[in-house]
């Protein structure tokens, strides 16, 4: 297991930086988070017709969150 895997395209948690953007453009570095984690939560369709015997499920959407904690 883990053979053909390529450890330098790995991003480790410690280079994983988040930025957000000033209103002048310039983009400022979040320091400090504990955690900062990133949700699709996909918006689902469902629907189950009479001649077949499983439910359908579609995603037709997504709403995307971020959740952060920080000390």
């Amino acid at each position: 297991m883990g053979k053909n895997l390529r450890y330098g395209n790995l991003v480790t948690r410690p280079k994983k930086l988040e930025f957000w953007q000033l209103p002048n453009g310039s983009f400022q570095r979040m320091e400090g988070f504990t955690d900062l984690g990133y949700s699709q939560n996909p918006k689902e369709y469902s629907r189950q017709y009479v001649d077949e015997e499983f439910e359908r499920t579609d995603i037709v959407g997504y709403a995307p969150s971020i959740s952060y904690s920080f000390d």
